[in-house]
């Protein structure tokens, strides 16, 4: 059957990206539900599409350039922020092949419309369907989960701002695409070496970037638990910066603070180790103790509130939102 050109290459894409992940952030699993999730929001988009197709009298041709791209993008990325609010991607590189999968489940449901509604088409239309629209379908919204984790963890920008600089690039690239600017074969042959140039940069930066943190902050942390163990917090760098903010909070908060610096550094240190085994094909082991910790430490940041909380945040080699990317170190 000819459709079958048009989704082997979306399968064959995640596959691809699946192997490239040495750090194994994907969890099995969860690929299903993402992939579901595209899918939805296909049906989704295709309400909206047909909805201001009526209401503005737009021809499909129209409606392809100057709504679809911002509908379908959308929403597409909408799907992918909410996956990185629950905590299930927080890097770079898994954020970027969770992307994939929800733009691969929109154009499997997008082909198999086509194949109902339209036909099934020649081998080369469904190839130029499988390898170049489904393929900027996954791409752009790849990209633009790839540009957010990015300006979040990088630029520390306000979200509004993130997620505008994030999707305006696969805005472009989706309205470009639809504009048909170029015949359809060398137009899939752009998507195909544009995207893997890209997402071949996106992984190695990135991978670049967890290797650096790893290494230059494992040895610190174990050093710093070392000392909380011997009562020598006095003797680091966060044990003298307590001594200097602990006038402006009560003992039982600076008891907190301290409490929240030994959990958060086990955790980091945790999360480090689970990131190596998993780069080196280990099993992770089963730690029961790890939910009660995640819980223990959203309660000792709550206890503390936010002002305390803001003041010992430069003293944490690791941002407390890579310590909610723990679950993500599991064996599936």
């Amino acid at each position: 059957m000819n459709i079958t050109y048009s989704i082997l290459p979306v399968l064959f894409y995640i596959a691809v990206l699946i192997y490239l992940d040495s750090f194994k952030l994907i969890n099995k699993n969860r690929l299903v539900y993402v992939f579901l999730a595209g899918i939805i929001s296909a049906l989704v988009s295709y309400i909206l599409n047909n909805f201001i197709l009526d209401i503005t009298g737009m021809t499909n041709a129209e409606i392809s350039i100057y709504a679809a791209p911002f509908v379908e993008e959308i929403i597409k990325f909408s799907v992918l922020l909410f996956i990185i609010h629950k905590g299930y991607s927080g890097f770079i590189i898994d954020t970027a092949i969770y992307g994939f999968i929800i733009g691969s489940g929109f154009a499997f449901a997008e082909n198999i419309y086509y194949y109902i509604n339209i036909g099934e088409g020649s081998v080369m239309e469904n190839i130029i369907r499988g390898f170049g629209t489904s393929l900027m379908h996954g791409s752009t919204v790849s990209l633009a989960g790839g540009i957010f984790i990015f300006l979040r963890d990088v630029k520390n920008l306000k979200f509004i701002h993130n997620v505008l600089i994030s999707i305006l690039p696969a805005l472009i690239i989706h309205i470009l695409y639809n504009l048909f600017l170029l015949p359809p074969v060398f137009q899939t042959t752009a998507v195909i070496i544009s995207y893997s140039i890209s997402i071949s940069m996106i992984f190695t930066a990135s991978e670049n970037s967890i290797h650096k943190w790893i290494n230059s902050e494992l040895d610190t942390e174990m050093e710093l638990i070392n000392l909380l163990e011997k009562g020598q917090l006095t003797s680091t760098h966060a044990g003298k910066y307590i001594q200097e903010i602990k006038g402006r909070f009560s003992n039982f908060v600076v008891f907190d603070m301290i409490c929240l610096i030994r959990l958060h550094t086990e955790l980091s240190m945790q999360l480090k180790i689970n990131m190596m085994l998993k780069i080196n094909n280990l099993k992770v082991p089963e730690d029961p103790e790890l939910q009660p910790k995640l819980t223990e430490y959203r309660q000792l940041i709550s206890a503390i509130g936010k002002t305390a909380y803001t003041a010992i945040k430069p003293i944490m080699l690791t941002s407390s939102k890579d310590i909610w990317k723990m679950n993500q170190y599991r064996n599936d």
